[in-house]
């Protein structure tokens, strides 16, 4: 891709551009996950980038493996956000009223988790480069700053495993009493197994982690490519 815009910006030069041009889907995990944050964080030059290159940074973000396998997620943010609407299909119509109150309290904890996802993932983010950036100081430095940083990452990953638990809370507990007598719980259950957590994932730190970051990046990528469509939208129109 060639130099473009006023500013001077070039997707040529040195980090952050360099993204913009390279084979992000090949990279290793950690590197996906700061390059599509990169992405993000400068969709704004998308403008400057002919139609043909912008059909190609739209490939690249639909062959990144996290959006791959998301779509074969069991566990993603669009399916939590449903999960209210499949419970009141199993009220009984004499508490269908007193059941409203779930979407408000729902959506209050639905944005706490996705808070605490972008926290997390911004920890991790910013540990995986102050361990390259360290690296050229002395050591003692080195592990006190490395040492600061992981502190953090792990705090981020406590309380995002702590909301996650919270709406599992929610929705094995609470949900059910508000929904009262009547309310189809083995019904329930069912479409909690094809969207939820396991008891055994809900230990797993790993797995929560690894879901988060997998969130993160899908969340971005989806941004990335609406700056995209908007983007040939528009010069669509210039050119009619």
């Amino acid at each position: 891709m060639s130099e473009r815009g006023e500013s001077g910006w070039s997707p040529n030069e040195a980090e952050p551009q360099q993204y913009f041009h390279r084979e992000l889907h090949a990279a290793v995990p950690d590197e996906r996950d700061d390059g599509v944050r990169q992405w993000y964080e400068h969709r704004e030059h998308l403008a400057s980038y002919s139609p043909d290159e912008l059909a190609a940074v739209r490939t690249e973000l639909h062959e990144l493996p996290e959006v791959m396998e998301h779509a074969h997620e069991r566990v993603s943010l669009h399916n939590i956000a449903g999960l209210p609407g499949l419970a009141y299909e199993h009220v009984s119509e004499t508490n269908r009223t007193s059941f409203a109150s779930v979407e408000l309290v729902y959506a209050g904890l639905m944005a706490d988790l996705e808070k605490q996802i972008g926290q997390y993932a911004d920890t991790v983010i910013r540990f995986q480069r102050t361990k390259i950036a360290a690296m050229l100081k002395e050591p003692e430095e080195y592990q006190a700053l490395v040492r600061t940083v992981d502190t953090a990452r792990r705090r981020s990953h406590d309380a995002l495993i702590s909301q996650v638990n919270a709406i599992s809370r929610y929705l094995t507990m609470s949900l059910p009493k508000v929904a009262g007598p009547g309310f189809k719980s083995a019904a329930w259950e069912q479409d909690l197994r094809r969207r939820w957590f396991t008891i055994d994932e809900l230990r797993d730190r790993e797995r929560i982690g690894t879901w988060a970051i997998q969130e993160d990046i899908v969340s971005k990528a989806e941004a990335i490519e609406a700056a995209i469509n908007a983007v040939l939208e528009h010069k669509d129109a210039d050119a009619g």
